[in-house]
């Protein structure tokens, strides 16, 4: 049994901040950091690790997969007959 990773750890900072950290900020991002970027209060955007994207689109093609075999499963092996 393999266990789940646990979330990256978050920062919050404004927009007007993150300008004048930008390197920092890819250097946070890199080692698995998400920084949120914040404007008037409110989160407008992040800086993820680069592998975040491409593994929570992988995650989400494994669900669907799941779901689908779930649901078209008895059909899948009568149509490999």
């Amino acid at each position: 049994m393999s266990a789940e990773p646990l979330p990256p750890a978050e920062l919050d900072i404004p927009v007007s901040e993150a300008r004048s950290r930008l390197a920092d900020l890819v250097d946070e991002a890199e080692s698995g950091k998400v920084i949120y970027l914040s404007r008037h209060g409110r989160r407008a955007a992040a800086i993820v690790p680069a592998d975040m994207p491409e593994q929570v689109a992988s995650d989400h093609a494994r669900a669907f997969a799941r779901r689908f075999a779930d649901k078209h499963g008895p059909l899948l092996d009568r149509l490999a007959e």
